[in-house]
């Protein structure tokens, strides 16, 4: 049997590369639709010595600030833009499928790691080692921007309903991020792994955009 590392196939690199760049060009569909994101809420200025009607004050106003951990990782104050959970943890979902191993953050449900494990490295310095696509911290990663300036995927605390997946031959596994807005609104990220593939599906499903009055 030949042991020998199996070369770069550089129709299926190209392929991976493709998608992440789709991906990366989310945030530009809205632009190409034509639609016109809303204008950011004035600030409203209160008279400290009347009571006021906190009831009629933008969404925004009562954003909280951005995510803090303790030293368990829980986050105490939610992401602006996003509703409080005071339960919710950061997790990594791992992934394995016969052609890769990917690594996803529940923060942003981003993609923090992917490995091909069918494709090796042929410098000398790497020779035999599976070739890593995708590395980062917990800091980068993949980003999904919104539609909505004032939500910052990219930091939101997605819950998931699954922590690994192991993918193979025919089958497929699907694993679904959620989380909410201020407002209540669902926001949902879902992947679509195959084990006997090198693609995956990747859908994001948000609010729909209100017109700016």
């Amino acid at each position: 049997m030949n042991n020998e590392p199996r070369p770069m196939d550089m129709k299926a690199i190209l392929a991976f590369v493709i998608l992440i760049v789709l991906i990366l060009l989310i945030p530009n569909y809205w632009d190409w639709i034509g639609y016109k994101r809303p204008e950011p809420a004035q600030p409203v200025t209160a008279d400290s010595t009347q009571a006021g009607d906190t009831t009629a004050l933008p969404a925004r106003q009562a954003a909280t600030s951005p995510a803090t951990l303790d030293t368990a990782g829980t986050a105490m104050v939610a992401a602006d833009g996003f509703a409080a959970d005071s339960l919710w943890r950061q997790e990594t979902v791992t992934v394995e499928t016969e052609f890769y191993q990917m690594a996803l953050s529940t923060r942003g449900a981003r993609i923090t790691r992917l490995v091909l494990k069918d494709y090796q490295y042929t410098d000398p310095q790497r020779r035999g080692e599976n070739i890593v696509l995708l590395d980062s911290t917990d800091q980068a990663g993949l980003e999904f921007r919104m539609y909505d300036p004032a939500l910052d995927l990219a930091a939101a605390p997605f819950r998931v309903d699954k922590t690994s997946a192991v993918v193979q031959g025919g089958d497929s596994s699907i694993v679904r991020f959620t989380t909410r807005t201020q407002s209540g609104a669902p926001i949902e990220v879902v992947y679509t792994f195959h084990g006997a593939r090198h693609d995956f599906g990747y859908r994001l499903i948000v609010p729909q955009p209100q017109e700016a009055g």
